[in-house]
């Protein structure tokens, strides 16, 4: 390695933010329950080392998540 490194920024816009869950009460002071997120999004603008390039794909990309939510009430 000659120490070079590259900085690569990528940007663009949140086209869909979804978020569903359920909260049972486990207990008097607690509650959990399933969680479902996703996210769409499309790049519009990439640089590499500080120059914007149109090199790249601007298709759309999508972010899921799926997991357990607890809380507890005090």
């Amino acid at each position: 390695m000659d120490g070079a490194s590259t900085a690569i920024t990528a940007r663009g816009v949140e086209l869909l933010d979804l978020e569903l869950g359920a909260d049972v009460k486990a207990t008097r002071a607690l509650r959990i329950g399933p969680v479902l997120s996703t996210s769409i999004g499309r790049f519009t603008t990439v640089s590499v080392n500080g120059t914007p390039t149109r090199d790249f794909d601007t298709a759309l990309h999508a972010w899921m998540m799926i997991g357990m939510r607890g809380a507890y009430d005090l």
